[in-house]
This record gives C-alpha cells, sequence and structure tokens, in this order.
C-alpha cells in the first residue's frame, strides 16, 4: 500500500502539491478564493462585449471610441500606408447608424465622424477611392453637425512642445506623501473639478474613457463611504473629502481585457493624485483590494452602476501648516528597473 502512495505522489506534479495541500488543510480560504474570483468573473462576462456584442448603449458607444481611435492612431504614423483600414471604417459607419437608430446623438459620434472625415481626406489624397464607404461618409458629415477639429491627428512642433513639457519634476514626484493629518477646513468641489479636468487627460485603453470619479465633500456622506474601508483607521474621521474611482466594464471587449479595468483606472488615479498634489491639497491611496461582501457594502451606499469595478478610494483634504507623515523609504532605483532582460534561446 505504501509503495503504491509513493508512486501516486511521485506522479503528481511538484505544483500540483502544493495546491492540494493548500486545499486540503485550508479548504475555507480555498473556497473564499474562488467564491471571490466567480465574483468577479461573472460581472466581467455579464457587462463585457466578451460573450455579446452592443448589448447596451455602453458597450455601442465604446466600440465606436475604439474604432475611431484605430483609425486616428493610423493617422498619426509618420507615413501611414495608403488605404489602410477599410474594414475598421466600414464597420465605424454601420455603429454609428446603429446607435444613431437605437439613442440617437452622443458627443462619441460626432468625434467618430470627425475622425471619418479626416480618413476619407488622407484617402483620396492617396488617389484611392472607396465609393460606397465615401458615399456614407459623406451622409454622416452632412447629417451630423461636426467640428472638423475635433478629432483625427495634429502636427506639433517640437520646439512648443519641449517648452509646454520639459521641467524638472523630481521635487514635485519626491513631495507627494501620503497624508492622514489634514486640516479642518472644507474641500471646495470646484478643486475637484479642476483636478479631474487634468486627470481625464490620462491615456486608456483606445480612448475609451470609461473612468469616473465620484466624489464626496459632505461629512455624513464621507463617513458613510470610508466605513466600507479598512485602510483608514484612525483618521478617517478626520477626512474632509473622499474619491471613490470605478470604471465600466461595459467599455471593453475581450478576455485579454479582464483585467484592463484597473489598469485603466490606477493610472487615471495615480494622475489625479499628482493632480491634487499640484493645486495644494493632500492626498492618502486607499486601496480597494477588499472581498465581493466588501464590494457590495459599498454599492448598497454609493449609486454606481453594477457594471461598474471599483477602483480604489481617495482621501483628500487640505493641509496644516505643520504635519507628520510616514517616510515610506524607497529601494535602490536599480530594483525597479531592468534593461534588455531577454531570455536566451
Amino acid at each position: 500500500m505504501n509503495s503504491s502512495i509513493q508512486i501516486v505522489k511521485a506522479a503528481i506534479p511538484a505544483g500540483w502539491k502544493r495546491n492540494l495541500r493548500a486545499l486540503f488543510f485550508s479548504p475555507m480560504r480555498t473556497l473564499d478564493l474562488v467564491t471571490n474570483y466567480l465574483y468577479d468573473m461573472k460581472r466581467y462576462l455579464k457587462y463585457s462585449s466578451t460573450l455579446q456584442f452592443f448589448d447596451s448603449e455602453t458597450q455601442l458607444r465604446s466600440w465606436i471610441d475604439a474604432d475611431a481611435h484605430k483609425l486616428e492612431k493610423g493617422l498619426a504614423l509618420a507615413a501611414p500606408r495608403p488605404g489602410f483600414g477599410k474594414g475598421v471604417a466600414e464597420r465605424l459607419v454601420r455603429e454609428i447608424d446603429l446607435y444613431r437608430a437605437n439613442h440617437g446623438m452622443s458627443l462619441s459620434l460626432e468625434t467618430a465622424v470627425s475622425v471619418l472625415d479626416s480618413y476619407m481626406t488622407f484617402t483620396c489624397g492617396c488617389d484611392i477611392e472607396y465609393a460606397p464607404l465615401f458615399s456614407d461618409i459623406n451622409r454622416l458629415t452632412r447629417e451630423i453637425e461636426l467640428d472638423k477639429q475635433r478629432a483625427g491627428c495634429d502636427t506639433i512642433v517640437k520646439s512648443e512642445w519641449l517648452n509646454s513639457a520639459q521641467q524638472d519634476l523630481s521635487g514635485f514626484f519626491r513631495s507627494r506623501r501620503s497624508v492622514r493629518d489634514f486640516a479642518n477646513q472644507q474641500v471646495d468641489p470646484q478643486s475637484l473639478l479642476k483636478a479631474v479636468e487634468m486627470a481625464m487627460y490620462t491615456p486608456t485603453v483606445c480612448n475609451r474613457q470609461a473612468i469616473k470619479a465620484h466624489a464626496f465633500t459632505r461629512p455624513e456622506s464621507v463617513a458613510k463611504v470610508l466605513q466600507c474601508q479598512s485602510g483608514n483607521g484612525g483618521f478617517g474621521d478626520k477626512v474632509p473629502a473622499a474619491i471613490v474611482i470605478t470604471v465600466d466594464r461595459q467599455s471593453f471587449f475581450t478576455s485579454g481585457e479582464r483585467n484592463q479595468c484597473w489598469i485603466d483606472g490606477g493610472l487615471f488615479s495615480m494622475s489625479l493624485i499628482y493632480a491634487l498634489h499640484s493645486l495644494g491639497l493632500g492626498t492618502c491611496c486607499l486601496n480597494w483590494s477588499v472581498t465581493k461582501d466588501q464590494d457590495q457594502s459599498l454599492r448598497s451606499i454609493i449609486e454606481v452602476e453594477e457594471s461598474d469595478a471599483v477602483i480604489m478610494m481617495i482621501a483628500v483634504g487640505h493641509l496644516k501648516d505643520t504635519f507628520k507623515v510616514a517616510k515610506s523609504a524607497r529601494k535602490p532605483v536599480e530594483e525597479f528597473i531592468s534593461f534588455e532582460n531577454i531570455k536566451k534561446p
């Protein structure tokens, strides 16, 4: 019997052994992990376009935004290939017509038609004629009033770019710290609006812009929101404002994009934190690495779409004349970067 057991053990891969051991000794932790993964997967399958197309206005609008951006990216290349993007342009026309028939007008449609107009101008300049497609584009430009400067691509002068962008931000980045000791002063909602206006230029996948910042400045609202997050102990009751960042899963299409909401939402959140820092406000990142029960608890308190993924919270407040922050030492820069880390054949 013992020899048979040893043979079975030897046949099981090492990784499986660890998993089976964890399942045997920690069944509740395993069940909790599986339950929470299934919670996220169910939401993604239900609301994304992975298994269904154009099931909602948001899904269709996201396809329009993505296809318009595909053409924009092609036009912005140093030497666009003559005739590129015909299939994408034809699909975009169909998407626009479908959206208009079912949902009316949208800013996304104005942008998309402007992109199609730029695409047609470029393609005609290459002496290429897609008669049915161009006829549809001309029809859309007649039927939809649009700003032709809204989309397409811009030509940038290097000196102007550098004049705006070339700054030494080392001190700015080093000076941002997580603040947990705020002044007893209300945060003006207009300051939060200004910060979001800066952060909204953060890149998102195919320019889908599926992010929303939910701001709370009333003490009773802030208290309700922060009670759902377990990382603000000792200072949460003195936070003047809170922001909850969400991303709509309806804006994603494939299994490969199952984690894209956290990527887009994370990029936006960091931009927003730096924007708030530039306005003289203190912030503290409050992570949302939570179970489904905590997620549902927050959803019972604030108005968010069921399709939204909650990314994180941000505590915001004015600064005291003097205050303490954690030192939060950083590892050497060499541990943050590698060069040419290619595996050898």
